[in-house]
C-alpha cells in the first residue's frame, strides 16, 4: 500500500520535473575595468546569439584579477589590458596557452577637470598641479603605462610624490570627474565615456608599452567549449566592429595599431 502511494506520488511529480528546462552553461569573465562598457554590450549580444548561455561579468584591475586567478579563483574567461598579467596565468597553468588571443589595442591620455588651466605635461611640475592620479601599478596595467610615460619624460621624480593611486582606471576617471585630482593618466576609452573631463594631452606610444589586450580561457574550465566560443565572438568581425565603436583599436598584428 505505502509502494502504491509513493509511485503515485512520483508518477504526479515527474511532469512538473520533466517542465523545468535544464540549466545553460553560464561563463564567468574576468575583464579589466577598461572593458567594462564593450563588454556589456558584448555579454549581450553573445547570450543573444547562444539561448541559454548566461554571461557573467567581473571588471577589476588586470592585475588583481591574475592575482585572483593564480589563487584558484572560479572563472572561465581572463580578458586583460596588458600581456604581461595573462603570461602569469599561463606560466602558472591557469590559463590554456593554446587559447589565448590578442584581441584590441589603446591609447593612454592624460586628463584634467573642466576648468583646469593647465596646456602640457611639463606643467606637471607645477606647484598649482597638487594630484596626479594614475591606476596602481600593482593592480592595474594603466599606472604602469603611465610611470613608464612620465619617468621617460623624465618627470616621475619631480612629481611622483604627487601621485594619488587609484585601484583601477575607472577610478582614475572619476578623480579626475570629481576634480579630487587636478591630472589624471587613463585609455581614450575612458576619455569617450565621460563628458565630465577635458583632455590634456595624448601620451605617444613610444613613452610605454604597447597597450594590447589579450583574451584566453582557463584551463580546465567547466564551461570551456562556452569560454571558446565566446572568445571567438570577442575576437570575430562583430565583436571586433563592437569594440571600435567604443574607441578600441585591433591588435597590433604588424605593429601598429588604428
Amino acid at each position: 500500500m505505502l509502494w502504491s502511494r509513493l509511485l503515485a506520488c512520483v508518477l504526479f511529480l515527474l511532469p512538473a520535473f520533466m517542465a523545468v528546462p535544464a540549466a545553460g552553461d553560464e561563463i564567468v569573465i574576468f575583464a579589466s575595468a577598461s572593458l567594462a562598457d564593450a563588454f556589456r554590450v558584448l555579454g549581450e549580444s553573445f547570450e543573444k546569439a547562444n539561448p541559454g548561455t548566461q554571461v557573467s561579468l567581473d571588471f577589476d584591475g588586470s592585475g588583481e584579477l591574475a592575482r585572483l586567478i593564480v589563487e584558484g579563483a572560479r572563472a572561465d574567461v581572463f580578458a586583460s589590458s596588458r600581456s604581461e598579467e595573462m603570461q602569469l596565468c599561463v606560466r602558472r597553468k591557469r590559463i590554456d596557452a593554446a587559447s589565448v588571443r590578442e584581441f584590441a589595442s589603446n591609447r593612454l591620455i592624460v586628463i584634467t577637470p573642466p576648468g583646469s588651466s593647465l596646456t602640457s605635461l611639463a606643467g606637471l611640475r607645477d606647484s598649482a598641479v597638487k594630484k596626479i592620479a594614475i591606476g596602481d601599478p600593482k593592480t592595474c596595467p594603466s599606472g604602469v603605462y603611465a610611470m613608464q610615460s612620465l619617468k621617460a619624460l623624465g618627470l616621475w621624480d619631480a612629481v611622483s610624490y604627487k601621485v594619488a593611486l587609484g585601484r583601477t582606471v575607472r577610478h582614475v576617471l572619476q578623480f579626475a570627474e570629481a576634480s579630487a585630482a587636478d591630472v589624471g593618466f587613463v585609455y581614450l576609452t575612458d576619455v569617450r565615456a565621460s563628458k565630465a573631463v577635458r583632455v590634456l594631452s595624448a601620451v605617444p606610444d613610444s613613452l610605454h608599452s604597447p597597450i594590447v589586450y589579450s583574451i584566453g580561457a582557463l584551463s580546465g574550465g567547466v564551461h570551456r567549449a562556452a569560454a571558446l566560443r565566446f572568445i571567438d565572438f570577442v575576437t570575430g568581425s562583430g565583436g571586433q566592429a563592437a569594440l571600435f565603436e567604443f574607441g578600441f583599436g585591433t591588435a597590433p598584428r604588424d605593429g601598429s595599431r588604428r
